[in-house]
């Protein structure tokens, strides 16, 4: 069981930096390039004690098809986290593994089982139970109330992206390493965040890289992200890997209501828990 122990790391680790991200910076392209380049100090290093493999056509075109997915859906997840309440957000990246079903047959030709129905449905009951309050409006007015707000329209595109680039990454782990995709995927995603820097936002790119001091955390944590993830993905399906990962969104709901001191952080717990649910039943019997 060390790929579970492995899942759990790496949510905890994607919640904290996602809540250190939205406390030290204010635009969101700043913020995935701060998140990147510093991790690149913990990255790195680490070139120099992992085997390259032999690689093939199949991983150089997993990557090339993934990184630019990966920035977009990097930009869209920053401006969600920064827009809107943590604790409001973070469950919609719930949708990712229901859309991985989808990807990760048609990538990696992983056929899901009819148990898909009952978690996609858990799923969007959780949802529906966010937006709870505004149910005496009228019967679809949660949903209506979500669609409006500009943080879960953005989490969902990214659930979507993100199901995306999880298949086209295991795809390229496969064809190489957990270690060595962890590391040069991410490397080349940071170098790229700053070259697209320099044209887009140069003030934003001055920020995020001058008086590094307690940001170089933000760094320390997402690498450590970085290495659970690909680790734990490479010892089992992507569907179940990314479904558990997203118990991030319960510590999502806790940095919120404590950190952001979030109103109605807590009340948003059972319909996360919900979509939890829908999420484990995807990635365990899917």
């Amino acid at each position: 069981m060390a790929w579970f122990a492995l899942l759990l790391i790496a949510a905890f680790t994607q919640a904290t930096s996602d809540a250190l991200v939205k406390r030290w910076f204010s635009d969101p392209f700043t913020m995935g390039t701060a998140r990147l380049f510093y991790a690149l100090p913990w990255l790195l290093p680490a070139l120099f004690f992992i085997d390259v493999p032999p690689l093939d056509s199949a991983f150089y075109v997993s990557i090339a098809c993934a990184i630019p997915v990966e920035i977009l859906a990097l930009v869209c997840y920053m401006e969600a986290v920064r827009s809107s309440p943590l604790s409001l957000v973070m469950p919609f990246a719930a949708f990712t593994p229901a859309f991985l079903t989808i990807t990760g047959s048609v990538i990696l030709s992983e056929t899901p089982s009819p148990m898909v129905l009952l978690g996609i449905g858990l799923i969007v009951c959780g949802a529906y139970c966010l937006g709870l309050p505004d149910a005496r409006k009228g019967v679809w007015e949660p949903f209506k109330a979500i669609a409006s707000q500009k943080g879960p329209r953005l989490m969902l595109l990214v659930a979507f992206l993100y199901s995306v680039t999880s298949a086209l990454g295991k795809r390229a782990i496969l064809h190489s390493s957990p270690a060595f995709f962890g590391v040069t995927y991410f490397a080349c995603l940071a170098i790229v965040m700053l070259g697209a820097a320099l044209f887009i936002t140069r003030s934003g790119l001055k920020r995020a890289l001058l008086r590094p001091g307690p940001k170089a955390a933000v760094g320390m944590v997402y690498a450590t992200m970085i290495f659970s993830h690909t680790a734990a993905i490479a010892m089992t399906q992507a569907a179940v890997m990314i479904a558990l990962k997203r118990t991030s969104m319960i510590f999502g709901i806790v940095y919120g209501a404590v950190l952001f001191r979030e109103t109605g952080a807590w009340k948003r717990l059972p319909g996360a828990i919900l979509m939890l649910a829908g999420v484990v039943i995807l990635g365990l019997w899917a």
